[in-house]
């Protein structure tokens, strides 16, 4: 029988505390082997990014597509 278990914990990020993931665990039988698999989360980072959404160009000004 298949088992998965998530394990959270506060992380704090650029000053913030944010309950994220710190140890995943499962167990599986595939094709008639066991597997156990741990994943240890750490070392968590902040990434950041900004974004300009511009209009959509007038039908005149969009690049046409090229017959095929």
């Amino acid at each position: 029988m298949p088992f998965l278990s998530t394990d959270y914990a506060p992380v704090k990020i650029g000053g913030k505390t944010f309950w994220l993931p710190v140890v995943t665990e499962s167990t599986d039988v595939i094709n008639k082997a066991k597997v156990h698999t741990v994943v240890r989360y750490s070392d968590y980072h902040q990434y950041t990014a900004s974004v300009t959404i511009l209009p959509a160009a007038p039908e005149s000004e969009a690049p046409q597509a090229s017959p095929q």
